[in-house]
C-alpha cells in the first residue's frame, strides 16, 4: 500500500480522538474543567537522526519483501537520510510498535517489562489506585505511553466493586453507580479527573448495572466526543454492551456460543472487539475476575475459541488485548509485555490470520482509538517501532525474537 494511501486510510476510518475530542462549545455547555484533562503533550527527547538500513518493513498493512531503510527524525518517522546515524537492520523486520488494548499497570516497572517486549503503547481499562499513582504514569520519556479509564463505571455489592474494595487507598464507594440520574455526573467527574475513555462493567451476574445506565454512560461519553469499553464476558453481558452503543466490547462471551443475531448486531454497530484470550488460559483467575460459575469456567477451552473464531470469520474487527496486571486486586499475575505475545499467538492459534493478528496490536488498534500518530510506518508518524529477527506474516512467534525498541524516537535500553 503506498504511504499516502495508509494515511488516507487511518483518517478516514477514524472519528474524534478520544484523547482530544471534547469540542469547545460541549465543555463550556457542560461545565467540564477542560484545562483539568490531561493533553497528550508527550516529552519528546533531543533531536536525533536514525537511518535503520536493509530491512524489510510490515508497515502496519502489508510485508515488504524487499529491504528498504526506515528514518527516525526525533520523535518521528522522516524521508531523509541525510547526516543520519546509519544502524544495519540486517535484514530484519521493522515494524510499527505493539499496542496493548486491555491491561492494567500501576508502576514505572510495568512500563519497563511493557518497554522491554515492544509495546510502545497501553490502554489502561481501569485504574482502581490513587489517582496520582496512575497519573505519574503519563508521558514517560523513552517508555511505554499510557492512556487510561481511570475508575470503572460499577455498582455496589458487584463482583467488580469488591475488587476495588480490596485497595485501602481508594474510597471505591465514592466512585460506584448507586442510580441512573447520577450517570451524567459520573461521567463528566471521569474526564474532569484525567480519563482518557470510560469503562462500564456488565456483570456476569447481579447485582449490576442496568441497561438504562449503561446507555446513559455510553451516550453521555458521546457527547463529550469520547470512547467507551464495556467488559463483557457472558452472553446476556454482551448483548447489553451492544444495546448500550459501547465503543469496545472487553472480553469474550465464556458461557455459550454467541448466536447469529448477535454478531449480526457487533458488526451492524461497528463495534470492536478485545476477546483478551489470554486470560481464559487461567481457570481459577476466569471464574474470579470475569464473574463465571465453575461450569461455565469448564467449558472455557471450547466456548471461547469458537465465539472468537466466528465473530473474526463475521469480519468483527478484533484488537489485541491482556487484561496484564501483577501484584494487583486481580486474581492472577498476567506478566505485562511477555503476555502480549503470548495473545497474539492464541489468537493466531483460535484461527485469526498472521496480518489480522499484527494489525490488532497495531495499524487496527491505533484506528480503534483514533490514535492517528501512529500503528503505522510512514513519514510523519510517531517513530514507535520494533525490529525483530524473520518474519512474523509467516511465523508469529517471531514478534518475541526483538532485536531494539524505539518509543516516539528513543530507544529502549533498560
Amino acid at each position: 500500500m503506498h504511504l499516502l494511501s495508509v494515511i488516507s486510510a487511518l483518517i478516514a476510518l477514524g472519528q474524534a480522538c478520544p484523547m482530544h475530542g471534547l469540542p469547545d462549545h460541549v465543555a463550556a455547555e457542560n461545565n467540564i474543567d477542560v484545562a483539568n484533562l490531561r493533553k497528550r503533550g508527550w516529552v519528546r527527547p533531543a533531536p536525533q537522526k536514525i537511518a535503520i538500513t536493509n530491512v524489510h518493513v510490515f508497515d502496519g498493512f502489508e510485508y515488504d519483501n524487499q529491504t528498504s531503510t526506515v528514518v527516525i527524525d526525533g520523535s518521528f518517522i522522516g524521508s531523509d537520510a541525510t547526516n543520519a546515524t546509519i544502524i544495519d537492520g540486517k535484514g530484519a523486520t521493522l515494524m510499527p510498535g505493539l499496542i496493548d488494548n486491555h491491561n492494567h499497570p500501576t508502576t514505572i516497572a510495568d512500563l519497563k517489562n511493557l518497554s522491554s517486549y515492544g509495546v510502545t503503547t497501553t490502554m489502561c481499562m481501569s485504574c482502581w489506585v490513587a489517582t496520582d499513582q496512575c497519573e505519574s504514569l503519563r508521558n514517560q520519556p523513552g517508555l511505554t505511553d499510557f492512556y487510561s479509564a481511570g475508575f470503572s463505571a460499577v455498582v455496589p455489592n458487584s463482583s467488580h466493586s469488591k475488587l476495588a474494595e480490596t485497595n485501602p487507598a481508594v474510597n471505591a464507594p465514592e466512585y460506584f453507580i448507586y442510580n441512573s440520574s447520577m450517570c451524567p455526573g459520573w461521567v463528566k467527574d471521569r474526564f474532569n479527573t484525567g480519563s482518557d475513555y470510560i469503562k462500564l462493567v456488565a456483570e456476569a451476574y447481579p447485582p449490576s448495572m442496568t441497561q438504562d445506565e449503561h446507555n446513559i454512560i455510553v451516550k453521555t461519553a458521546h457527547q463529550y466526543g469520547y470512547w467507551t469499553m464495556t467488559h463483557a464476558s457472558t452472553l446476556d453481558a454482551y448483548n447489553m454492551a451492544i444495546e448500550s452503543g459501547t465503543d469496545i466490547i472487553q472480553h469474550t462471551p465464556a458461557d455459550e456460543p454467541l448466536p447469529d443475531a448477535s454478531i449480526a448486531k457487533i458488526l451492524a454497530g461497528g463495534h470492536y472487539v478485545t476477546p483478551t484470550v489470554n486470560i481464559y488460559q487461567y481457570t481459577q483467575a476466569a471464574t474470579v475476575s470475569l464473574g463465571l460459575t465453575a461450569e461455565q469456567t469448564a467449558n472455557l477451552n471450547q466456548t471461547v475459541p469458537g465465539n472468537v473464531k466466528r465473530m473474526y470469520d463475521a469480519g468483527i474487527p478484533i484488537l489485541a488485548g491482556t487484561d496484564g496486571s501483577i501484584n494487583s486486586n486481580g486474581p492472577a499475575d498476567i506478566y505485562f509485555g511477555s503476555s502480549l505475545h503470548q495473545e497474539l499467538e492464541m489468537l493466531n492459534s483460535y484461527g485469526v490470520s498472521n496480518l489480522d493478528v499484527l494489525k490488532a496490536a497495531t495499524s487496527r488498534a491505533a484506528v480503534a482509538y483514533n490514535m492517528l500518530d501512529r500503528g503505522v510506518i510512514a513519514p510523519g508518524m510517531r517513530a514507535d517501532l520494533l525490529l525483530v529477527k524473520g518474519n512474523p506474516l509467516v511465523n508469529i512467534s517471531k514478534t518475541r525474537e526483538i532485536e531494539k525498541v524505539w518509543i516516539a524516537g528513543t530507544e529502549y535500553e533498560g
